[in-house]
């Protein structure tokens, strides 16, 4: 049997989807065993149909997000609650329609943020590219290590393949 699973994501849509492990489960012949205490505590397990209290516990705590993330975009952008209610249904907008219905300040690029935020922090704008730093082996790769690499492979290449030689 189907399980359905839903969530709240931060921008307030709920999301839902369907996973059948548990026929899946019975296919392959694998049986599952849980041990737990409190009644609630296996809930979401994806091998066994939630009880309808569990159900009721996931909905009301998907209600209390959505309601947070309502109330709170309506206090920021000081808009009606109904008004960001009508609009947070999960759905995708433009940055243009964001903007026309009063979701998004301003339209712009990377540039656009960086100017505005120093702006409004009153510094000058100072950029520094950071790039992550990279594993020690391909720093070590990177400075000659080819040599290296081709001696080693070299040297597996010799230990696992059996080598015969023609005099």
């Amino acid at each position: 049997m189907a399980k359905e699973f839903r969530y709240s994501e931060w921008d307030g849509s709920q999301e839902g989807f369907n996973l059948d492990a548990d026929e899946l489960m019975d296919k392959v012949g694998v049986q599952m065993v849980m041990t737990y205490e409190g009644k609630l505590k296996g809930m979401f397990q994806p091998w066994r149909e939630p009880t309808p209290e569990e159900q009721e516990k996931v909905q009301a705590l998907t209600d209390e997000y959505y309601t947070w993330f309502v109330e709170a975009v309506a206090k920021a952008r000081e808009m009606p609650v109904e008004t960001v209610r009508r609009y947070a249904t999960g759905e995708s907008f433009s940055a243009k329609q964001g903007k026309e219905i009063g979701l998004v300040d301003e339209l712009g690029d990377l540039d656009t943020a960086l100017d505005m935020a120093s702006e409004l922090s009153k510094t000058p704008r100072r950029l520094q590219y950071v790039r992550p730093r990279r594993p020690m082996l391909e720093r070590l790769m990177a400075r000659g290590g080819a040599s290296v690499a081709a001696s080693i492979m070299a040297a597996v290449d010799e230990r696992l393949y059996a080598r015969i030689e023609y005099r």
